[in-house]
């Protein structure tokens, strides 16, 4: 699944500063679980643009690997937020590169959101928290600050799909360079 990431040309995702601090805090208050929630904001010139972001909560049966917005929460968005753009999850225990299950619930999102952010920890810290015994981690996380890395993604339709092709999958992901406006 790993050919659904196309990497061929980049594009821009703007974000304002304020957004992007409402990620980093939504990462920050759960290091050890994935946080998720949706992307307010329009279309711009050379790119989307990112106002805002709203926090939902997870309700993934494995929070610490996965991420499943709450029915409720996500149906509410849905229908109350006309400036939905797009979706955002965490990786904490890994780079913010789309998984095979990324890519796999990329389907039941891509038509109504052509955003995709995933943020993680850096890769330093990353590698430092799974060297030590998890019974430390709370408590390096209460004590310690550590940088983000946000990854930005657009859903690209896939129109080489027809009935001949039905085994293809419907969106795959585009990087894109996540821009501060």
């Amino acid at each position: 699944m790993a050919d659904l990431l196309c990497t061929d040309r980049e594009t821009s995702i703007f974000i304002r500063p304020t957004a992007l601090q409402l990620l980093t805090d939504h990462m920050s208050s759960s290091l050890s679980s994935e946080v998720c929630g949706v992307l307010l904001g329009r279309k711009a010139a050379g790119g989307m643009r990112i106002d805002s972001y709203r926090k939902l909560r997870n309700v993934a049966p494995d929070p610490l690997h996965h991420f499943l917005f709450d029915p409720i929460e996500w149906v509410q968005c849905c229908y109350q937020e006309s400036d939905l753009i797009g979706i955002f999850h965490s990786h904490p225990w890994s780079a913010p590169i789309p998984s095979s299950t990324d890519l796999h619930q990329l389907q039941s999102f891509g038509a109504l959101t052509p955003i995709y952010l995933i943020g993680s920890p850096s890769t330093s810290w990353i590698d430092h928290r799974q060297a030590l015994n998890k019974k430390w981690i709370s408590n390096l996380e209460q004590n310690h600050t550590q940088p983000f890395t946000v990854a930005g993604y657009y859903a690209i339709h896939n129109h080489l799909r027809d009935n001949t092709l039905s085994h293809l999958p419907l969106y795959t992901l585009q990087s894109a360079t996540l821009q501060l406006i």
